[in-house]
């Protein structure tokens, strides 16, 4: 069974370093002043914790980020973020 979540843990995976979190994956983004591009996905714009996805009118905080574009559920998305792993919650 798994270990609920303290919601410090939620909160911290919501303002995790999108940009960090997605190299460290080996994801390819482009500095673009201030912010990044992920050509991947095209008119998707990430700053911080922060992504906006013009083309689709979508945009959020990096937790909502890897449970879309991952396909994550809210647990495994926040020990990803957060490089928890289940045992040590």
């Amino acid at each position: 069974m798994k270990t609920p979540i303290p919601a410090s843990q939620i909160q911290s995976a919501r303002q995790a370093d999108l940009p960090a979190y997605l190299t460290a994956r080996g994801e390819q983004l482009v500095k673009d002043g201030d912010s990044y591009r992920f050509p991947r996905f095209n008119g998707l714009i990430i700053k911080g914790n922060r992504f906006t996805w013009d083309e689709r009118n979508f945009a959020g905080n990096a937790l909502d980020f890897v449970r879309f574009f991952y396909a994550l559920n809210l647990y495994d998305a926040v020990l990803e973020l957060t490089d928890k792993k289940e045992d040590a919650l």
